[in-house]
């Protein structure tokens, strides 16, 4: 498919048919990579997109050690002594 390459202000931009925006599911935002010769462009994700799903698996009983369990399990002073308050 060509495009025609069209003047954007200062820049140089290109129009995307709406078939090919409804296809790749293009919102707001764009990824763009470099290659030697080549320039891909790929639907953006969402800022927190798989964030829950994430954090879920990282607090699931099989998950590694966190670092706040990692350190709530070192004995400290403090556990050992009475408080004076």
């Amino acid at each position: 498919m060509k495009l025609k390459v069209i003047q954007v202000g200062n820049s140089k931009g290109i129009r995307i048919p709406q078939t090919l925006i409804r296809q790749y599911r293009i919102e707001d935002y764009v990824e763009l990579e470099l290659h030697t010769d080549v320039i891909l462009l790929r639907p953006s994700a969402g800022v927190r997109e798989g964030w829950e799903e994430q954090f879920r698996a990282s607090t699931a009983d099989n998950a590694p050690e966190t670092e706040l369990n990692a350190w709530s399990s070192l004995p400290n002073h403090f556990d050992e002594e009475e408080w004076t308050w």
